[in-house]
């Protein structure tokens, strides 16, 4: 799944302009990143409570920010990524057994998600160029 996951996000880079373009971290590498991989079957909730999440995960100690894309590819299924970004390991773990990003996920792994691919690095460098120059991909959609 490793391999499948460095195949996705580099193909999403050849196919689309990030929308986000450069997250700014204020924090100077080494940080952390958590990057979640998905294939999505179900709605119902989902963008309110994807939304709650992410308001409480800008609370919580060591949240350096998120980024959001969505790959679609012709003949293949659609896929998720997100990618947020920690000062530490440890932020993450608090993060992950905090009571409502509990419940979130099982709700999530219930009935959202088709499957799902987690992962979890240290961040030692991350470097943004890009040609800024007009999206004509219509199979984009970010």
């Amino acid at each position: 799944w490793i391999l499948f996951e460095s195949s996705v996000l580099s193909e999403h880079i050849q196919l689309c302009r990030l929308h986000t373009m450069a997250l700014e971290i204020s924090q100077q590498p080494p940080y952390w990143m958590v990057m979640f991989v998905s294939k999505r079957i179900g709605s119902d909730g989902y963008s309110a409570t994807a939304d709650k999440m992410q308001q409480l995960a800008e609370q919580q100690d060591g949240y350096l920010g998120i980024e959001s894309h969505k790959l679609v590819r012709e003949g293949a299924e659609d896929l998720n990524i997100t990618i947020s970004y920690w000062r530490s390991k440890q932020d993450i773990t608090a993060w992950r057994e905090h009571l409502q990003h509990q419940q979130a996920q099982a709700r999530g792994r219930d009935e959202w998600y088709e499957h799902f691919v987690l992962t979890v690095a240290q961040v030692d460098r991350r470097k943004h160029w890009w040609k800024m120059v007009p999206n004509e991909n219509p199979t984009c959609k970010l």
